[in-house]
């Protein structure tokens, strides 16, 4: 592949992950192999989580998003579900 156009490519997905604002995103890191775009870092939330694997997704270049973006616990510790309550 031409390295001119992956780093085109390269650049709009870092693109797409700063452009959400929260800095968080920028630290990901990420891999992309023959259309395959792993994610992978850590995030404070799952919704940031989805935000990042949605931000990448649309891109030409990438036939599939695996999203192995750990979310962090709260800091009090506490295990929360999906409706947010403790447990």
């Amino acid at each position: 592949m031409n390295p001119l156009f992956i780093d085109e490519v390269e650049t709009r997905i870092q693109d797409r992950l700063s452009a959400h604002g929260d800095p968080a995103l920028r630290r990901l890191s990420w891999h992309l192999d023959s259309g395959v775009l792993v994610l992978s870092g850590r995030l404070p939330s799952f919704y940031l989580k989805q935000v990042a694997q949605e931000a990448v997704s649309h891109l030409d270049e990438v036939l599939q998003v695996v999203n192995r973006i750990e979310v962090e616990r709260p800091s009090g510790g506490q295990a929360h579900d999906y409706m947010g309550i403790g447990r």
